[in-house]
């Protein structure tokens, strides 16, 4: 009963309180929906009211009207419209009321359509003024936020918004103050101008600015065009000058405005009143003294990325073209900033990893740094940046260099005596640099400073600027008289080129040069790398430009003597070193370099180009390539130690060490590789025993040894000769067989008839080289493959064997490593000097080549029919200009030398190399190739032949015959007869390189008093007919017999003659006519 009663009561208090919640949500929605019919109003009066206000506005103000409106008119309704503004339904209509204001400006002749004229209504003054500010602070944001439509695109929105700025930013052009008392109130209205100028640039104008430039400037085609680009600087240039000038103001405009791409150059280009603007603020002043303040640039470095510094670089690059004046003003500050910016943006360049992107610049590069794109731009900033490597930059970075004429006197002294006349003009231009002429350099000097700062620059742009190195290096090279300038200053620092200051350094305890003048030394050894390979023959000799010959004599003095120090001083190991990479490894951590690197590559690379050049005609005396401080018996020590710098001198400047000593040298390594293998002569068993018949030497040699490896054919091969009746004939090799072998072998492969090997025309000699047609040959390859052997073969045994080879193949047989830099066409004389002659007319053709109507091919007569070969792909179509004609002479002068007979080379090379190792041969040139060959081209020693000879068959020294025979060919013989002679008993015209005392086998004379078929050799009897002039018994009383030789063992067969005058006609007759090859 009781719980019916709580049950009752608690319902009603639950019923309660629900009825309670009921009214208050009841009263809630009544005031919400109160709330939300007032808003409705007010939206819908808001929008009628909007919507009479534009309505109005349109009505009032359109671009169909040719009527002017006041500028009341348009200052009430520019008033309404930015109090409804809402982007971007009334971008079009602020378009308008800036364009009507505008016209206004510029069509209305009375101050009632002037929009400034409202400021002398006193009513509206002060409400005209904050208008006027959030108009243009409407016109400023709008800049920022469209996008720049190519000029084409007939687009004028960008063009009003900035002559509103302009126009109310400066009020030098108003004409209201052309009216009269205009002049009393200029300033308060240049106040008031200055008062928008100053509360624009702090709400941001700036910004806007810098992005409208950026995307008008980071374009394939700019869409700015002179008006905008000359509004835009005007307006910059208002917004700093109202701002404090200080360093913090300076660094702003720098980060905005420099790190725009190509600003500058655009400014040049386009608007010369913009270009004016920029110079009368100093922008090239104030932006070069505020990069040299220390923190300054320290914030660059850490804001800007490699595309805003790079663009920086540009732009200051444009300046210092610009600005002569100021440039020789501030010339160590601009070097110094554009030095620390170019180091910067090295820091982001790198290898290829996961966190890099590929630059057209720079190569691989960081894209950690947040950096916006300037891909678009990147041509137009590549102008910029060319600007550095061309003139008048480089000649204002390198004014202080003493000029032509001042260093004339100091490259033609030809020497340091302080005596003599050249020390007297010597010492007159060191005057310049405050320096006696024998002293050391002090870098401490400002011009040495100036000078090793401005190579410092280069060198850097050239390490980081990686994809652009060829082309700085290439246009600091082509202004050639800068590089000899430069020269003669490295010349003028001291004794011997400088020479004693850098060893000073390597000698001394530190351990690298100092930056400045290693920087110096780099940059010269590469721009002149760049030179020398494509000056030609008569550029270098005959006119001596850019060098003179005194130049160069005192050029390769300096990097011989320079490089061998460095090496010789244990200043590392050359990369052509035959060392293994571990090796190397150990060599680099145990022996700290005392020099850069680059310093000695680069200075190696001169080194090897101005010896290649004088290898091929000389321009230094022979001697003066060697290094009078090499003793060879310590020399020969150190190589058997096989310590690092003789190793490194022979395998990278070989020319230092006299030519018989390497000879010597080529010879005992020889040598050790047979003992190596384990060959003996006297105790090995032969490798090999081939038989070969007299008819076919050639191919049965191919057949029969071609399947060999070098290896094997080191080793003893024995050749047995099959007569033509198919029959052994008699006899055993002991190597006069192989001897005479190998000279058949040479001498048929390398018979121009064969069509393997080819004679250069043209020149003064006729010299060998393969023949582009050898295909008509099955196996050709194989041929020059087993040709190369044969001719490796015989330089390893010292055979010598007569074939003159043109220069250009020499090269290819060393196995040289050609650089980038390589130019085919200094080599072409010596294989055509009628097409060197006419490719040189092209290139230094004064008329359009297009007149001439060459194309990129090569006609060429191959076995009766033309053949047209491409110099490039579609060469046949493509005309050689003025702008190409640099290509086509290379291109065609590679062809001639390099494509059209690679293949057979290549084949030749490979069978030779497989003989002969290429460490062995890179101690030579190619004319000391040539020698090792053929034997030397100098005169022949006769007495040394004499001394060294042995005789058979009752011959002695002081017989008779003997006697008239050494006196006939020393005494009555001319050089071309001895050669004769030389060639008639050894095959071979030249004597070899160590004299007749190494000749294999060596020369013997044996008495013959028999014909060919009855000579049974040396007898008792033989021997003492021939030790006493007696004549066999039945021997015809006229000594018909001519004397005979076997070239395969250096025998002359000499009959005895009663008198001199026969002697010397048989001799005569048989060295000329050659008789009596008898092939014993």
């Amino acid at each position: 009963m009781f719980g019916g009663k709580k049950d009752t009561k608690s319902d009603f208090l639950k019923s309660a309180k629900i009825e309670r919640q009921q009214r208050q949500d009841s009263k809630k929605k009544e005031v919400a929906i109160v709330k939300i019919q007032a808003l409705v109003r007010m939206f819908l009066e808001q929008r009628r009211f909007c919507r009479n206000i534009r309505s109005d506005f349109d009505s009032c103000i359109n671009d169909t009207s040719n009527q002017l409106i006041t500028a009341l008119q348009l200052f009430k309704q520019g008033r309404r419209l930015l109090l409804i503004y809402k982007s971007p339904k009334d971008e079009q209509r602020l378009l308008t009321l800036c364009r009507s204001i505008v016209v206004n400006l510029e069509a209305g002749k009375e101050p009632k359509y002037w929009y400034m004229s409202l400021l002398l209504m006193k009513d509206c003054t002060a409400v005209w003024i904050k208008h006027l500010k959030e108009l243009l602070l409407k016109c400023s944001l709008k800049l920022q936020s469209l996008k720049a439509y190519s000029i084409s695109s007939g687009s004028k929105e960008a063009s009003i918004y900035l002559s509103m700025l302009v126009i109310f930013t400066d009020c030098s052009n108003w004409k209201i103050l052309l009216m009269k008392g205009g002049e009393n109130i200029k300033p308060i209205m240049q106040q008031l101008c200055n008062s928008v100028v100053t509360e624009l640039t702090s709400k941001g104008l700036l910004i806007s600015l810098k992005e409208y430039l950026h995307q008008g400037l980071n374009r394939i085609e700019i869409s700015l065009n002179k008006l905008s680009i000359t509004a835009v600087t005007k307006l910059i240039l208002r917004c700093f000058q109202s701002m404090a000038q200080n360093i913090a103001t300076h660094l702003i405009f720098v980060k905005s405005f420099l790190t725009l791409p190509a600003y500058i150059y655009h400014a040049q280009r386009l608007s010369t009143e913009a270009l004016d603007l920029l110079l009368s603020y100093d922008v090239f002043g104030k932006s070069f003294n505020v990069l040299h303040d220390y923190q300054a640039m320290a914030s660059i470095h850490e804001s800007a990325g490699i595309n805003e510094t790079l663009c920086i670089i540009g732009n200051l690059a444009s300046l210092c073209s610009i600005c002569d004046t100021k440039f020789s003003q501030l010339k160590d500050k601009v070097k110094i900033v554009l030095i620390s910016l170019v180091k910067h943006c090295k820091t982001f360049v790198g290898r290829h990893h996961g966190n890099t992107q590929w630059n057209s610049i720079f190569g691989w590069c960081s894209s950690a740094h947040k950096t916006r794109s300037i891909q678009d731009s990147s041509y137009h900033i590549l102008s910029q940046l060319q600007l550095l490597w061309k003139q008048p930059l480089v000649g204002y970075f390198f004014e202080s260099l003493p000029t032509l004429s001042e260093s004339e006197a100091v490259i033609t002294s030809g020497g340091d005596g302080s005596d003599s006349k050249g020390g007297i003009l010597r010492r007159a231009l060191m005057k310049t640099f405050k320096r006696n002429s024998g002293s050391l350099v002090d870098l401490n000097e400002p011009v040495v400073i100036d000078i090793c700062m401005t190579c410092d620059l280069y060198q850097t742009l050239t390490t980081t600027f990686t994809q652009l190195r060829l082309e700085i290096v290439a246009g600091l090279s082509l202004q050639e008289e800068v590089l000899v300038r430069l020269w003669r200053f490295i010349y003028s620092l001291g004794p011997g080129a400088g020479m004693k200051s850098i060893l000073n350094y390597i000698n001394g305890n530190t351990l690298e040069l100092p930056t400045p003048l290693a920087s110096l030394l780099k940059l010269f050894c590469e721009c002149t790398c760049q030179l020398i390979p494509i000056l030609d023959d008569e550029e270098l000799y005959e006119k001596q430009k850019p060098f003179s010959c005194t130049d160069l004599i005192k050029l390769s003095s300096f990097l011989n003597l320079l490089v061998f120090k460095l090496i010789w001083n244990n200043v590392g190991v050359c990369p052509t070193s035959p060392q293994s990479s571990a090796s190397k490894g150990e060599v680099k951590k145990k022996n700290a370099s005392l020099v850069d690197d680059s310093v000695k590559w680069l200075a190696l690379h001169l080194l090897h180009l101005l010896y290649d050049r004088d290898c091929r005609r000389a321009f230094m005396e022979p001697s003066s390539w060697l290094i009078k401080e090499i003793k060879m018996s310590a020399f020969n020590n150190e190589l058997k130690e096989k310590t690092e710098r003789s190793t490194s001198i022979l395998q990278n400047m070989s020319h230092v060490i006299p030519h018989m000593e390497r000879v010597k040298i080529f010879h005992k390594w020889v040598e050790g590789d047979k003992q190596s293998l384990d060959i003996d002569k006297e105790s090995s068993r032969p490798t090999a025993l081939v038989s070969i018949r007299r008819s076919r030497i050639l191919e049965d040699g191919y057949e029969q040894l071609n399947r060999f490896t070098g290896s094997t054919l080191k080793g003893i091969i024995r050749i047995k000769f099959i007569n033509e009746q198919g029959l052994d004939e008699a006899g055993i090799d002991q190597d006069g067989v192989f001897k005479e072998f190998l000279e058949d072998v040479i001498t048929e492969a390398f018979n121009p008839q064969l069509n393997l090997f080819k004679l250069t025309t043209g020149g003064d000699e006729e010299r060998l080289y393969p023949s582009p047609t050898s295909f008509i040959h099955e196996n050709h390859l194989n041929l020059f493959n087993f040709i190369g052997k044969m001719l490796g073969k015989s330089l390893y045994e010292g055979i010598l064997v007569d074939v003159p080879f043109a220069s250009f193949f020499l090269n290819k047989m060393l196995a040289q490593r050609k650089s980038a830099l390589y130019s085919s066409i200094d080599e072409l004389p010596s294989l055509d000097p009628e097409m060197y002659k006419n490719l040189n007319f092209v290139k230094n053709y004064d008329g359009d080549v297009a007149d001439l109507e060459l194309v990129f091919a090569y006609d060429e007569d191959v076995l009766g029919q033309v053949v047209t070969h491409d110099l490039k792909p579609g060469g046949r179509a493509i005309s050689v200009t003025n702008a190409n004609k640099l290509a086509y002479v290379h291109l065609m002068a590679q062809y001639r030398l390099t494509t059209n007979i690679e293949q057979q080379t290549d084949a030749f090379i490979r069978g030779f190399l497989s003989v002969i190792s290429p460490n062995w041969l890179c101690i030579f040139s190619g004319p000391e190739l040539q020698r090792l060959i053929s034997g030397s081209t100098g005169s022949i020693d006769l007495q040394d032949l004499k001394s060294n000879t042995r005789y058979y068959g009752g011959y002695h020294a002081g017989h008779p015959t003997v006697v008239w025979l050494w006196d006939i060919v020393i005494n009555d013989f001319n050089t071309a007869e001895k050669k004769q002679f030389l060639k008639f008993v050894t095959s071979c015209s030249n004597p070899p390189l160590l004299g007749f005392r190494h000749l294999e086998p060596a020369f013997s004379v044996r008495f013959v008093d028999s014909t060919e078929d009855e000579d049974t050799g040396d007898t008792v009897g033989s021997v003492v007919r021939g030790l006493f002039g007696v004549r066999k018994r039945g021997a015809s009383n006229s000594p018909a017999r001519l004397p005979t030789a076997s070239t395969c063992f250096n025998l002359l067969k000499l009959p005895s003659y009663k008198k001199k005058s026969i002697l010397k006609e048989k001799l005569r007759y048989a060295i000329k006519a050659g008789a009596g090859f008898e092939l014993s």
